[in-house]
């Protein structure tokens, strides 16, 4: 199939400076995932997504990223999340954080963007209904509950 529009994210040294959030949830209250923009290689639709037989759950299967074999995760499922409700709709992030051998695409459904930090927030009373360990810290913004991922515990999860 054709593939979708995709934007590549130059990566900035240091790369604090912006988060990229990752939409995890809809209706209430959504979950956003929140990651430091340096580490998003590139957004795009997904899909062409060949399943992987005895994968664990939260892998969606592979796509030909560019000529060569990339793993999906279902990123809701991944942090312990009911998975991705809207597969027509989803986008693929391609993340390579500091630390990963290689890039893995993560499922997410619509609206992937980029925001500038500061961001204003309020810590949230909200506890994450996933894996505790995979978030860092859990803040609320006017539109959102963030859960701002600890890559450094994804890195241990194998995909």
């Amino acid at each position: 199939s054709a593939e979708g529009p995709r934007r590549r994210f130059p990566r900035k040294p240091g790369g604090r400076d912006r988060l990229a959030l990752l939409p995890l949830t809809s209706g209430g209250r959504p979950w956003v995932a929140a990651v430091p923009a340096a580490v998003v290689v590139e957004v795009s639709e997904l899909d062409g997504v060949a399943a992987v037989p005895a994968a664990p759950g939260f892998v969606r299967g592979l796509v030909d990223w560019h000529g060569d074999p990339l793993a999906v995760a279902d990123l809701a499922a991944w942090l312990g999340l009911p998975p991705l409700t809207e597969p027509a709709g989803a986008r693929l992030v391609v993340v390579h954080p500091p630390g990963w051998d290689e890039p893995v695409g993560l499922a997410v459904g619509r609206g992937v963007r980029v925001v500038p930090l500061p961001l204003p927030h309020v810590r949230s009373a909200r506890p994450f209904p996933g894996d505790p360990a995979a978030v860092a810290e859990v803040v609320e913004t006017d539109a959102a509950t963030l859960a701002l991922l600890n890559l450094d515990h994804l890195v241990g999860v194998p995909v």
